[in-house]
């Protein structure tokens, strides 16, 4: 729509008209197009033309810039809309220009995923004539757009300097005629722009490389909950390599898969998890259905989009579906929404005090007085949280809902995925617990006692875990029951009819009659890292690591391909296993260490880790039925450990007695110590410092312990 073109009733589109802008905002409305793409005019804008201004009259200055802004605020409300509808724009002025200080275009810039990329126009074969010959025109320009293929095709710069183009040629002046004939993009510069919005289109699954146009039969649909790698798409330079991929993927198997591991889940599991949940929605009136200019006008942006995440909390033997429906709220420049969680110690801890008190308090002991460690999950936590009427969140209907696309929902609780949801949800069990005589802990606002019953409770996300004789467990659910909907997952004890072993956390949790308690890793995280990095038959190897010398730290190079992503996803997943498994923690650090440029050899460190795991994939913390009066603290330092940066590790391990509770390996950033003595010193603060708040945390379950901290060092003692 431009000056060139005409409208319907065949006048040129020209918006210094209102009644044209009008029109074209509702035909925008009608027609819903995916993609909007606009150039506003920008001779205004340009720092050029501020030198003009100078010398002309203020009000004639304050005209052409009033003009210009009301093009620019025009164009950037049409892209607010398409953002908000969930569709797309492309932005382009150039990159010099003052328009991208306007305020209209900052508020474009903070919706979700619009970004700004530098392109200069001689990478895309823009020249101009210089003296009578073609050189290359630089011209450069700023694009603005929420596509991710279109930034990936277009972050094109010159890397040429000195007036001189990465072509070997020198830039001709965009100044003249050239810098009219530069307002017409080159050939290369619009495939290119075409070749991103396919891209983009086919990764965000709007668009199928086996069909004309955007409509498709309602048999081709594209799964929208499926995950399309956009770098796949990128690597094919036609629509017919995107066709190869296409069919190299359906031949794999179809259907709902797993969220976090990507199998593909029995599809009547599937109906039937999301059956429940719908009836949980419809059950606890989770929205009511509203209009869509309800939300436009109350919270100036379109609905939550929604979507259903389903994995299976069991195992390929015994599998557990659970679907949810979430909504995905993202920030967008607000305020952080905090909500505590429980440190990973904290369990241990809770484990160590039941195995202490069944050597003691609760030694011999029978019947509703023995023992018990329960645990309790509350059903769809979040919707307990009421969403305040002071700030309403709307969102999509799930599909299952017969008013899907008609209408969308008004929040009456909240939903997975809102920002206020995890908050809402600690408001509203902490005062549960507090109106039933718990009280709530100071180092972690996830620990709670009752020192009138001899409860102890730790709360993570939706899962209570409690340790009490059997008629305080008793009283303690039955509270629970009049509040909330609840899973009650088994409770550990020594008698015939307790449980003997249940899961939290996916750690598997064990009683042993007259031994003690274990807790067992998630051996899922093991097998799933040595199929992260292709080692499934490799042989195992008898260490996690090897220090690396000095000439290899100098062959070293970066990795630039894909396998760099590999390295990523299994040093993360590494890491998190590392809670678990204290032999792997310093070897998985040193390949976190490359998190942000991996390197070939950071790679087969953490190969070796996986060859590691790969013969020791199961790990068993033991607790025996023991106590101790004391928080004993290890510490040690290996100084200088890295040939690379000459910084030194510190490592500890914190014992309750014979009980593990936390472990740790940390490479001393803040300084290089100078002698093996300030490295130990360093260890020693960071022991005791980790000590205190083991300690802190067992106040807060009304238990106090002394803190001993053990060292080899006596230059740190």
């Amino acid at each position: 729509m431009d000056l060139t073109t005409n409208d319907e009733d065949g006048r040129p589109w020209d918006f210094d008209n209102a009644e044209q802008r009008r029109k074209a905002r509702e035909q925008l409305r009608r027609d819903q197009p995916l993609v909007l793409i606009g150039s506003p005019m920008c001779t205004a804008f340009c720092r050029l033309q501020s030198i003009n201004f100078a010398r002309m009259d203020p009000d004639r200055v304050r005209a052409i810039l009033s003009r210009a802004r009301m093009h620019l605020n025009f164009v950037c409300s049409l892209y607010e809309e398409q953002v908000k509808a969930g569709r797309f724009f492309l932005h382009e002025h150039p990159a010099m220009a003052t328009s991208w200080e306007e305020p209209s275009v900052k508020r474009v810039m903070k919706l979700p995923e619009v970004k700004v990329t530098r392109v200069d126009a001689c990478q895309f074969g823009m020249t101009g004539q210089f003296h009578g010959q073609e050189l290359p025109v630089k011209k450069p320009t700023r694009w603005m757009s929420n596509m991710k293929g279109v930034h990936e095709v277009l972050n094109r710069v010159c890397t040429g300097t000195a007036g001189m183009c990465s072509s070997g040629l020198p830039h001709a002046t965009c100044t003249g005629r050239r810098a009219e004939q530069a307002a017409i993009y080159p050939l290369k510069l619009c495939k290119a722009i075409l070749k991103g919005i396919r891209n983009h289109l086919l990764a965000t699954g709007h668009l199928h490389a086996d069909g004309v146009g955007l409509m498709m039969d309602q048999e081709e649909q594209i799964d929208m909950d499926k995950n399309y790698d956009i770098s796949e798409v990128m690597t094919a330079s036609s629509i017919e390599e995107v066709r190869q991929l296409r069919q190299v993927k359906a031949q794999k198997p179809h259907g709902t898969r797993d969220a976090l591991t990507g199998q593909v889940l029995d599809p009547e599991l599937v109906v039937q998890g999301k059956e429940a949940e719908m009836q949980f929605i419809r059950q606890w009136q989770i929205y009511d259905y509203a209009d869509f200019n309800e939300a436009y006008d109350e919270t100036g942006k379109a609905p939550i989009s929604t979507r259903w995440v389903c994995t299976n909390k069991g195992d390929d033997a015994a599998p557990n579906i659970r679907c949810r429906w979430v909504a995905r709220e993202f920030r967008n420049g607000e305020d952080v929404v905090f909500a505590a969680t429980a440190p990973y110690e904290s369990i241990r801890l809770l484990l160590s005090i039941a195995a202490a008190k069944e050597e003691t308090t609760h030694r011999g002991k029978v019947g509703s007085q023995r023992l018990q460690i329960s645990l309790v999950g509350v059903k769809r936590a979040y919707f307990n949280a009421a969403v305040s009427p002071d700030t309403p969140v709307f969102v999509e209907l799930p599909p299952e809902d017969p008013m899907h696309g008609q209408k969308c929902g008004r929040l009456r609780r909240h939903l997975y995925g809102t920002r206020g949801a995890a908050a809402g949800w600690e408001d509203e069990h902490v005062s549960f617990l507090l109106d039933i005589g718990f009280r709530r802990g100071i180092a972690s606002g996830c620990l709670f006692c009752h020192s009138d019953r001899d409860l102890r409770v730790t709360v993570y996300g939706d899962d209570f875990t409690v340790v009490g004789s059997c008629s305080e467990i008793d009283w303690f659910e039955q509270e629970m029951e009049r509040r909330y909907a609840i899973t009650k997952r088994g409770r550990l004890g020594k008698d015939a009819s307790d449980v003997k072993e249940a899961t939290l956390l996916n750690r598997v949790i064990r009683w042993v009659d007259g031994v003690g308690l274990e807790i067992e890793a998630d051996p899922r995280q093991a097998e799933r890292l040595v199929s992260q990095l292709g080692l499934d038959g490799a042989n195992p190897v008898g260490t996690p690591g090897v220090k690396a010398t000095v000439p290899e730290l100098e062959a070293d190079e970066m990795i630039v391909d894909k396998r760099a992503k590999v390295f990523q996803a299994g040093s993360a997943r590494s890491n998190y296993m590392g809670y678990d498994r204290p032999e792997t923690q310093y070897a998985t650090k040193e390949c976190c260490r490359s998190m942000s440029q991996p390197t070939e050899l950071s790679l087969r460190a953490l190969k070796r880790l996986g060859r590691f795991v790969s013969g020791q994939r199961r790990l068993v913390i033991k607790m025996n039925f023991a106590d101790s009066s004391f928080v004993d603290v290890y510490v040690d330092s290996d100084y200088a450990g890295c040939p690379r940066t000459r910084k030194s590790t510190s490592g500890g391990v914190i014992m309750i007695g014979g009980h593990l509770i936390k472990t740790w390996s940390t490479t001393q950033n803040n300084a290089i110590s100078l002698s093996s003595g300030e490295a130990e010193l360093y260890a020693v603060v960071k022991g005791v410092g980790m000590g205190i708040g083991v300690q802190q945390y067992l106040g807060d379950l009304g238990i106090h312990k002394e803190l001993r901290l053990h060292t080899d060092s006596s230059a740190a003692q």
